[in-house]
């Protein structure tokens, strides 16, 4: 004959839970310092050893903070100088816009220099009696954008 509980279905990760509740109890009343099984001299011990920890996790917390504010600032130099070359690399952009921006003027002023050429070239080769150079059409002609 099969005896039906009361109770009503429970599962082994309910028991699991329940077990590590009951073991989680125990070690907050052992170590709560309340437990008449410790003397004295292990009270002491385990807070001086609470305290220990919480003061190396704030040591290492500041350090961890030192460090990444450190990292931050300077390129690995104790003193916090930086390197020649890495002083010197922040000035390249500059120097590179600047030689760039040199490069285009100089571009455009040879261009200018060979466009007004090659319309002297044209006129000095071209047959036009000299009364056509004083005329002031001719200049309008000049100054109007050829095709």
């Amino acid at each position: 004959m099969i005896k039906l509980s009361s109770k009503p279905n429970t599962t082994f990760a309910d028991d699991a839970v329940s077990a590590e509740q009951a073991f989680g109890a125990r070690v907050v009343a052992g170590l709560g310092g309340g437990s008449p099984l410790l003397n004295v001299h292990i009270e002491r011990r385990l807070s001086a050893a609470r305290w220990q920890a919480i003061e190396a996790a704030q040591r290492l917390r500041r350090l961890k903070a030192l460090d990444a504010r450190s990292a931050v600032i300077s390129y690995g130099s104790s003193a916090g100088l930086t390197p020649w070359w890495a002083r010197l690399a922040a000035f390249m952009p500059v120097v590179a816009l600047t030689l760039g921006l040199i490069c285009i003027d100089q571009f455009n002023l040879t261009q200018r220099i060979e466009a007004a050429a090659e319309v002297d070239a044209a006129l000095l080769s071209d047959d036009l009696p000299p009364s056509a150079y004083a005329d002031p059409g001719f200049a309008e002609f000049l100054r109007s954008p050829r095709p």
